[in-house]
């Protein structure tokens, strides 16, 4: 009676431990695919950022304000002329 008493004590904590770690591993990837729709609902609202700022300006003053790099050859070499 001992043994069987000692073997459904084992079969029952052996089910509550694999319960536990398929809740566990379903749990992360639950996680992982919420992450993933926040990451892409960022995204997207980037790019519709970007776009927006184009339209706005599509001469590029506001968002490329550099547009020429101007270099002044003989300063930079320490030469005159």
């Amino acid at each position: 009676m001992y043994v069987f008493v000692l073997g459904a004590a084992m079969l029952i904590t052996t089910a509550g431990i694999i319960a536990t770690t398929f809740q566990s591993s379903r749990l992360a990837r639950q996680r992982s695919l919420n992450n993933t729709v926040n990451v892409d609902a960022e995204h997207a609202a980037a790019v519709e950022y970007g776009l927006e700022l184009f339209r706005g300006d599509p001469s590029g003053n506001v968002w490329r304000p550099f547009r020429k790099v101007v270099t002044n050859a003989p300063a930079m070499l320490g030469t005159a002329g």
